[in-house]
């Protein structure tokens, strides 16, 4: 991977293992590099790297890949016009090759980012992948809204489902999803609330302030709509 542009893992399946060293390829850490009979040393991986899959492949429980991935979908089948599509573009792919390499790079950033960022497919996409992997995002979003001066007891008894844990491991045994940790569960919550949500300690114990019970929900949606708007 040093010194290329882009790696690519094609047909990827689904991966339950250490991530470190993919936060560090995308995060721009450090790597160390090692070639045989030379001094290994260690460098920054510059380029981009592209996962293609026909499913999820990361859990978000693997806290900071959702912050850094664009999610595409490619759910739009190429029209069966000419049976012959995929040799004819076999035939000339050099020639379409060196025709993307020739696009400016602020072409191709407008076109891929500012374009999808301008449609919300990147908010749509980003959505669809939290509430499907993450089950404290999908239990806020199905049963909160977001009201500022609102404040709700954390707890810990997983039984008190006035409490918030108590409500969220109630929701995760109905809807058999992963639950997370009590020590896990709070620091979730403010990381999906990007500075709306707040902890804060009282007499009484820690509660989060912005959060309010409603079962119309859509409180992940809105702060997520939000965050790209801006």
């Amino acid at each position: 991977m040093y010194g290329k542009r882009l790696v690519c893992i094609n047909d990827a399946d689904d991966y339950r293992g250490n991530i470190e060293i993919l936060k560090n390829i995308t995060g721009g850490d450090e790597i160390n590099i090692e070639h045989k009979y030379e001094m290994p040393f260690t460098a920054t991986y510059t380029g981009m790297l592209m996962i293609t899959a026909n499913h999820l492949v990361f859990n978000a429980s693997d806290s900071g890949l959702d912050r850094r991935m664009i999610i595409f979908k490619f759910n739009r089948l190429v029209p069966k016009v000419d049976p012959d599509f995929s040799a004819s573009l076999s035939a000339q792919i050099s020639g379409f090759t060196n025709y993307l390499l020739s696009i400016p790079e602020e072409e191709i950033i407008q076109t891929l980012i500012d374009k999808v960022d301008e449609s919300g497919m990147i908010a749509e996409n980003e959505l669809e992948f939290l509430l499907q992997t993450n089950s404290v995002a999908d239990w806020l979003n199905n049963n909160y809204v977001y009201d500022r001066n609102n404040q709700i007891p954390i707890g810990s008894n997983k039984d008190e489902i006035n409490q918030l844990f108590g409500d969220y491991c109630s929701y995760c045994y109905k809807t058999l999803s992963k639950m997370r940790t009590n020590k896990e569960f709070s620091p979730e919550i403010i990381r999906l609330g990007r500075g709306k949500l707040e902890k804060v300690k009282t007499s009484g114990g820690f509660v989060i302030r912005g959060l309010k019970r409603d079962d119309s929900g859509g409180v992940v949606e809105a702060i997520i709509r939000e965050s790209y708007s801006k």
